[in-house]
C-alpha cells in the first residue's frame, strides 16, 4: 500500500509542477502581449507627434515663403521710389529686421528635418 500511496504523492506533485509550469507561461504570454501592446501604442504616439510637427514645420515654412516674397515686393517698391535718406535708411532698417523674422519663422534655417 505503501508504494501505492508514493506514487499517488508523486503523481500529484508531478501535477502540481505542471500547473505551475502551465501559469509560468501563461503569465509570460500574458506579459508580451501587454509589452505588445505597450509598443503599438508608443508608435501610434510618435507617429501623431512626427505627423503633427511636419505639418506645423510646413505651416511654418509657407508662412516664411510668404514673409520673403512680401519683403522682396517692399524692396522692389523702396529701390523704384524716391525716398528721403531717412526714410530709406528707415525701411532699410525694416528690411534687415524683416528678413531675420522670417528666418526665425522658416524651419529650414537650420537645416534639413530628421525623425528626431
Amino acid at each position: 500500500m505503501l508504494p501505492s500511496i508514493l506514487e499517488r504523492a508523486h503523481e500529484a506533485a508531478c501535477g502540481v509542477k505542471e500547473r505551475r509550469e502551465e501559469q509560468r507561461q501563461f503569465q509570460r504570454k500574458l506579459q508580451e502581449k501587454i509589452e505588445k501592446r505597450k509598443e503599438r501604442r508608443r508608435r501610434r504616439k510618435e507617429e501623431k507627434r512626427r505627423r503633427e510637427k511636419l505639418e506645423e514645420e510646413a505651416e511654418r515654412w509657407s508662412k516664411a515663403r510668404s514673409l520673403r516674397e512680401y519683403i522682396r515686393e517692399v524692396r522692389s517698391r523702396a529701390e523704384r521710389e524716391e525716398l528721403a535718406p531717412q526714410k530709406r535708411k528707415e525701411v532699410e532698417e525694416w528690411l534687415e529686421w524683416a528678413e531675420a523674422h522670417a528666418d526665425r519663422v522658416d524651419p529650414l534655417s537650420d537645416g534639413l528635418p530628421t525623425l528626431e
